[in-house]
């Protein structure tokens, strides 16, 4: 049975009404949570497909993963409040993956090649929606609770997983794999949820609210370390910089985080048949494999599989291997026709969150959370060099991406008018957009 035959087989009636169901539920929620809510809700979903051990469930969360961006999108469309515009460079994402579809035609695999970059169009096309919604620094906190709210779910279930049944847990040669997930797959939450979820641990304005983060950070952090994912622990820990350097400067901080450290390393250390061997080596098959990608591109390096027959977008169908590296994976499918595109916007990405960090006394934006943004994006396209997954649209790491480059490219290059604190030396874009923009310092 092909895939996409189970994928048709699961979409049965009663799936599609519990569909609704949720998709009625959120609609029901007071308007100012309703958008959060649906950020929340995609995380788990697009993870859910992710874990094999579900069984049926994980298969209609793959079957159905572009239904939590529609309501994203939905919701975000819904939202009460003002929209401000986004740069141009921004549509360059639902533009190239909607020019992909086109180059999936006469692949092998088409059917489920055009679905992906179809459900990558619509990932893109909500996280518009969801961007527009941010005009004050108030608003892009919201975007970030749902972020986190969702990652709190993923990370709650895997502990559940590991304290229920550990052995089986660890069964991936020492690593954690929740559900029979690939530990790769799950690491890719890591770079995003942690720094995140520490940051509103520092902003919260209640003891427990705060207490509650700093715990939920900790457990992610001990199950970062036991997924074993070596570029997972690279980018987390380049995503974290700016936390360690603020944590450094207050005494009293730096001591609850070193009580937790080392709770932490000793429930790492108890948890059984858990291997750490790996982490102390760079041995890995990923270079042969990079090398026979290279190959292949060399052979069709402007237009990828455009107008191929018999090729698989998935893979290299003789290694039947992915490239495990997104940057390499999308010179695969396209070609530089398709890739360049793809990386002008990453580099306006990196480019816009560098000046927004160096400048950020203009803005009225907590300038941790500036450097926090700047922190992972780094780590993000980092872990990008060995992993697939980044402008793969069935899981939640693409979309938490798409959500904070878009962000940072709106609040750089066309910011509203509330997030500017004064005039001074801004590109010209910026200049027209800041004209008689009023000083706005946010609480959160």
């Amino acid at each position: 049975m092909t895939r996409s035959e189970q994928f048709l087989e699961v979409l049965q009636p009663s799936v599609l009404l519990g569909v609704a169901a949720v998709g009625a539920i959120l609609l029901l929620l007071a308007p100012r949570r309703r958008l959060p809510a649906a950020i929340a809700l995609s995380i788990p979903w697009l993870t859910a497909g992710f874990l094999p051990d579900l069984g049926t469930a994980a298969t209609v969360a793959k079957a159905t993963s572009v239904l939590p961006c529609l309501m994203v999108g939905l919701a975000a469309a819904r939202h009460p409040g003002g929209r401000s515009r986004l740069p141009r460079v921004a549509y360059v994402y639902p533009f190239v993956a909607l020019a992909s579809v086109v180059y999936t035609f006469t692949v092998a695999d088409a059917a489920i090649a055009m679905v992906v970059q179809t459900q990558w169009f619509v990932m893109s096309v909500a996280a518009i929606l969801v961007v527009r919604t941010i005009v004050d620094a108030e608003s892009l906190t919201l975007v970030i609770r749902g972020l986190v709210a969702g990652s709190a779910v993923v990370v709650l279930a895997a502990l559940v997983a590991l304290l229920l049944d550990p052995e089986a847990v660890m069964r991936g040669y020492g690593r954690l794999t929740p559900f029979g997930v690939n530990a790769n797959h799950f690491s890719v939450v890591f770079p995003i949820a942690i720094p995140l979820t520490f940051y509103l641990a520092i902003r919260s304005n209640t003891a427990r609210k705060r207490h509650a983060l700093e715990a939920l950070g900790v457990i992610a952090v001990g199950l970062a370390v036991l997924a074993g994912s070596r570029g997972a622990l690279v980018a987390t820990a380049l995503s974290m910089v700016p936390l360690l350097f603020w944590t450094l400067r207050r005494r009293s901080v730096a001591a609850r985080l070193l009580i937790a450290a080392a709770v932490l390393v000793g429930l790492v250390a108890i948890v059984p048949l858990a291997s750490f061997d790996r982490l102390y080596s760079l041995d890995t098959g990923r270079y042969a494999i990079t090398e026979i990608y290279l190959s292949e591109i060399a052979e069709r390096p402007i237009t990828g599989l455009l107008l191929t027959d018999g090729l698989s977008a998935a893979s290299q169908q003789d290694l039947g291997w992915s490239p495990h590296n997104s940057f390499i994976y999308w010179l695969y499918l396209g070609g530089i026709s398709l890739a360049v595109p793809m990386f002008l916007v990453v580099a306006a990405t990196v480019r816009a969150s560098y000046n927004l960090m160096i400048r950020h006394r203009l803005f009225a934006v907590p300038p941790l959370l500036i450097q926090l943004l700047f922190s992972i994006l780094i780590g993000t396209y980092a872990l990008a060099l060995s992993t697939g997954m980044l402008f793969y649209p069935t899981n939640a790491w693409a979309f938490g991406h798409l959500l904070i480059s878009m962000a940072v490219l709106k609040l750089w290059l066309v910011p509203p008018r509330s997030v500017v604190r004064a005039r001074a030396r801004y590109p010209q874009q910026l200049q027209r957009d800041v004209t008689g923009a009023e000083t706005h310092r946010s609480r959160i």
